[in-house]
């Protein structure tokens, strides 16, 4: 009995094992988003910051994902959700799509003037992401390199003017990835 456990653990912890038990990751991306103006809407490109921790099920893995996306020196959106990616082939070079629903809040969003006065307000609106990027993995390594694309789609009626969908950001990031 002891001997098939000793036998379980040493196939568990070989590294052939290891690379095929991946079941985890955390990533983290850097890049810039985009946001063009729209009436009294900031545009601008800025800063993007995101995280992402991971759950894999073979080519899919279901992804808790959040960020920052800083289109101009007015306006601030934070971004938090669910999401999944699907990666395409197994060798070193692994394209993918992926794709999330979540909220966001968009700080800074419009420039209003009321009564002759300009302020700018705030709003909270709930949107998906699609698009699409490629890993590079480090054979017998847990960690990998990503360059990754997406849009970012408002998906509710905010103000009776606005439509129902409208894209309201494209961020293009570079990053990288732990796996466990």
């Amino acid at each position: 009995m002891r001997l098939g456990a000793l036998a379980a653990l040493a196939l568990l912890v070989s590294p052939v094992a290891l690379h095929a038990q991946r079941f985890g990751e955390v990533s983290f991306r850097a890049g810039a988003a985009i946001a063009t103006p729209a009436d009294s809407v900031v545009g601008g490109t800025g800063p993007a910051i995101e995280a992402s921790f991971g759950t894999r099920f073979g080519s899919v893995v279901i992804l808790l994902e959040g960020g920052y996306l800083g289109v101009s020196s007015d306006r601030h959106v934070w971004r938090y959700g669910i999401g999944a990616r699907y990666e395409i082939g197994q060798g070193a070079w692994r394209p993918y799509v992926v794709g999330g629903v979540g909220g966001y809040e968009d700080i800074g969003r419009r420039l209003e003037v009321i009564d002759g006065y300009q302020f700018v307000s705030d709003m909270n609106w709930f949107g998906v992401s699609a698009g699409a990027g490629v890993r590079h993995g480090f054979e017998g390594s847990p960690f990998s390199l990503l360059a990754e694309s997406r849009l970012h789609v408002r998906m509710h009626r905010v103000y009776p003017d606005y439509d129902l969908a409208k894209l309201e950001l494209v961020t293009v990031m570079l990053g990288g990835a732990v796996s466990w």
